[in-house]
């Protein structure tokens, strides 16, 4: 079987490109330049520069997901989802949406509908904007859109049928919160990775964390004399995390995480002082199996809690190899030097643990705990479930399947740390060991367990108490700095 002349190109020109960004970031700009400057010749682009949240129309699927967190705490999910070259009767494309009151006395809405057509249309010489997603029915009529114009905003219309009329939605997010902060060299989770565009088989990107989001929906009524009421339902006010997928393939097995803090408390007291917290904190985990393997990527934003501490917030991400996770053939373990991972989903929690080192911040560590809602009667082995909304994938396959499960009362522990470093100015108690400076929690956080995740959980580990690297890092005799010094809020 042969191989054609775009897959090969991909396998020759990608990894080209990604050393090119290793170098931009890492080489004298004398060096680094030239090359790059050359290369933009002949691609007419600048290969360093990628547009991820434009559409990837060569891609064998591609779905875009937002969720916005109400200040009532209700959750809103829209979703436009296209899996390519699939026939029509196998569901290829799909509009979602849904409102999920934060108290159990309202009343809930949840749309799945399989469009006749789905567009995706965009500018590839800008990052995300100049967007536009649209979804028609069969008679060729708009029943949905997502918009991203030239300065950044988002705009959502829905029309959704119910009895006697449509719901009519219209979402608009403002304020674009970008991966890793406004000032971050890579505003993406895959950083690097994201030039290995056809030679790595799924990839996540993050347009915003936590833009503000204003939403309205009216249910039209037709009347019999055919006029149309239009009757207000709902106003809501909050924020939205915009993301998408696209790839080769969807993975087996994956879990995700996301919650947003958008206003923390003006001041903590940490250590007897007050500190004022002057960002918002949010945390994002994706991953699960993927080529025989598990990976994940995770991103973290929050004041920093620890008086001594010469900066006042963090916004750390952590990616593969750091978060690559190999199989011991045959056990059904995954180890790692860097990273662990424990999960019940018949429970509803999941504990990820990572160790990685940057230049800027040397030895870090990132402690991940959610708990949410349990299982059906502890039992996860149909596809009905009243404690999870369920979401159809872009399978190869197509829709047709309920493979997602997500709930939006999820709780969040995150505990970040960093090596204290040997100092002849130290104490000897102080040296070596690691510092807690951030102990932040989260709630109605989603968390979604997908495919083999759902209703399954992780095999013992022979070294439950920790990844091996951090007993490697702790030395003989080393253990945290106590959590007295620290308080949660």
């Amino acid at each position: 079987m042969f191989l054609s002349v775009s897959t090969l190109f991909s396998i020759v020109l990608e990894p080209f490109i990604f050393l090119l960004c290793v170098a931009k970031h890492f080489l004298p700009t004398w060096i680094s330049n030239p090359v790059r400057k050359f290369t933009i010749r002949v691609l007419g682009r600048d290969p360093t520069i990628f547009h991820e949240y434009q559409p990837h129309l060569k891609a064998a699927f591609e779905g875009y997901y937002t969720r916005i967190t109400t200040s009532s705490g209700a959750t809103i999910v829209v979703i436009f989802s296209t899996v390519r070259n699939v026939p029509k009767e196998q569901k290829p494309h799909l509009l979602h949406f849904s409102y999920l009151p934060s108290s159990s006395t309202e009343q809930a809405l949840v749309f799945n509908i399989y469009p006749d057509k789905l567009t995706m249309d965009g500018n590839p010489s800008v990052q995300g904007t100049e967007l536009e997603l649209m979804a028609f029915n069969e008679a060729g009529k708009p029943i949905g859109a997502q918009t991203i114009g030239s300065d950044g905003t988002a705009d959502f219309w829905l029309s959704l049928p119910v009895e006697d009329g449509a719901l009519d939605i219209d979402i608009q997010l403002t304020k674009r919160s970008p991966w890793g902060g406004v000032n971050s060299t890579s505003q993406s989770p895959e950083g690097l990775l994201a030039a290995l565009e056809s030679l790595l088989p799924l990839h996540w990107f993050v347009w915003s964390t936590g833009s503000e989001a204003e939403v309205n929906i009216d249910k039209v009524t037709r009347c019999s004399s055919g006029e149309e009421k239009v009757e207000h339902v709902l106003g809501e006010r909050g924020h939205g995390h915009m993301e998408k997928n696209w790839g080769a393939s969807f993975p087996t097995g994956w879990i995700w995480i996301e919650s947003l803090n958008p206003s923390p408390p003006p001041v903590t007291l940490v250590a007897s002082q007050l500190i004022e917290n002057s960002s918002t904190s949010y945390v994002t985990l994706a991953g699960g199996s993927i080529m025989g393997l598990k990976a994940f990527f995770v991103g973290f934003e929050s004041p920093v809690l620890f008086p001594t501490s010469t900066c006042r917030s963090i916004n750390w991400t952590f990616r593969p190899l750091f978060t690559v996770l190999l199989p011991l053939i045959g056990l059904g373990i995954y180890v790692s030097p860097f990273c662990k991972e424990e999960y019940n989903a018949l429970a509803g929690t999941y504990k990820l643990q990572v160790v990685d080192w940057t230049v800027r911040d040397g030895w870090r560590k990132l402690v991940l705990t959610c708990a949410g809602t349990p299982g059906l009667n502890s039992s996860c082995d149909g596809e009905s479930t009243s404690n999870y909304l369920q979401l159809p994938c872009p399978m190869n396959v197509g829709h047709g399947n309920s493979f997602a499960k997500e709930t939006f009362e999820a709780n969040v522990l995150v505990e970040a740390y960093v090596w204290k470093k040997y100092s002849a100015l130290m104490s000897l108690k102080n040296r070596g060991r690691w510092e807690k400076i951030v102990n932040q929690t989260f709630n109605r956080a989603a968390l979604e367990w997908g495919g083999s995740y759902w209703g399954s959980k992780s095999s013992e580990i022979f070294r439950p108490n920790s990844a091996w690297l951090y007993e490697v890092l702790r030395g003989k005799g080393g253990r945290n700095i106590e959590d007295r010094d620290l308080k949660a809020h």
